[in-house]
């Protein structure tokens, strides 16, 4: 049986009421008593009340949230661990809270944009399912009883690529399967699989490059946050690495965190990586050098981000009416496909 999981405005809703209730002076464990009656669908008042038993029996709250990994990402405990050292808890809540919402505004900007490109895509794949699976054979049947020889070079070809369709489906199928596998279930037989296709991700046509454009945003944006909140620049990064979704670029990242620690400036560190981002090399050297890191890169995050989302509304602008013409071919070439036997026929019979 699953375990249900909380919604993502629900975790923004449980640490937004954990802030109000610390900010008004009330201890920890109080404020994780009044949590139980605020957030009451699944699985919050169990999880709630663990953790206020946690906290009477001496545990730290970073401990206890670090065993939901599931609800409580590793660079939330990393903050929250951060507060129980400096007693600063709503300060850092408010900018776990920020990052929350951050990620949930990026997700919701990409869901909408995809909407309507991936209801046009759906609809192309059920057309051609119900054409290639029933009328094209409906029409072979029909053209064998009437003996017609000599069809016509679109008819041909639908019948070929009609044949052809549940080999191709097969096999693109099990090829989709198999990735899907390879970034669900952390076996070594798909370990492989998975790297070769994040190291070539950037490779895939249209939305490779924006894929990783978003990783390594949030991995900026995370390292920002974090050398804001007063860790130093190697724990930071750390950190950091470990949201990092792309594995092949997490070793990347921490090739050049090893490259930190033998004393080489971050921008020096991060060279082979940002060689396709110039800008944000030299905006960490001038960080570097002014100690405005963090600030610095928390602008370029903001200025990305738009740059990101312009981006992505040009080429989903782009994918629909190519999807739509796709569409519209393809129902030409049907109906040429249908038609043009029949009128050869008609014309053979009124000879």
């Amino acid at each position: 049986m699953f375990k249900a999981q909380p919604r993502p405005h629900e975790i923004i809703l449980f640490w937004t009421y954990l802030k109000h209730f610390l900010e008004e002076g009330l201890p920890l464990g109080m404020a994780f008593k009044q949590l139980q009656l605020v957030l009451t669908r699944k699985p919050w008042p169990q999880l709630l009340q663990r953790i206020e038993r946690n906290l009477l029996q001496g545990k730290k709250l970073s401990s206890s949230l670090a065993e939901d990994k599931l609800i409580f990402k590793s660079d939330v405990v990393e903050m929250i661990a951060i507060a129980e050292k400096k007693g600063n808890y709503p300060k850092i809540i408010a900018t776990i809270l920020d990052s929350l919402k951050w990620q949930l505004q990026i997700k919701q900007t990409i869901r909408n944009l995809l909407r309507y490109p991936l209801v046009l895509l759906v609809t192309l794949i059920i057309l051609f399912y119900i054409i290639l699976g029933y009328v094209i054979p409906q029409l072979q049947n029909y053209l064998s009883s009437l003996g017609q020889q000599g069809l016509p070079l679109a008819t041909q070809a639908l019948m070929t690529v009609a044949e052809l369709i549940p080999f191709v489906g097969l096999v693109l199928g099990g090829g989709f399967l198999w990735c899907f596998l390879s970034f669900k279930i952390p076996a070594p037989m798909f370990r492989k699989t998975r790297f070769f296709v994040e190291k070539n991700s950037h490779r895939l046509p249209l939305v490779g490059k924006l894929y990783n454009t978003l990783i390594l945003i949030n991995f900026i944006r995370m390292l920002a946050v974090l050398l804001e909140s007063g860790l130093d620049l190697l724990v930071s990064l750390h950190q950091s690495i470990k949201i990092v979704t792309n594995s092949w670029l997490a070793n990347e990242l921490t090739r050049s965190k090893s490259c930190l620690i033998q004393g080489e400036k971050l921008s020096v560190a991060f060279k082979e990586i940002l060689k396709a981002k110039p800008m944000l090399s030299v905006l960490i050297d001038l960080g570097e050098k002014t100690g405005k890191l963090s600030e610095i890169l928390k602008d370029y995050v903001e200025f990305e981000m738009v740059q990101f989302k312009a981006e992505t509304e040009r080429r989903i602008a782009l994918i629909q009416p190519a999807l739509i013409i796709i569409m519209g071919c393809f129902l030409i070439w049907v109906v040429l496909s249908i038609l043009l036997p029949m009128y050869e026929h008609v014309g053979q019979f009124n000879l």
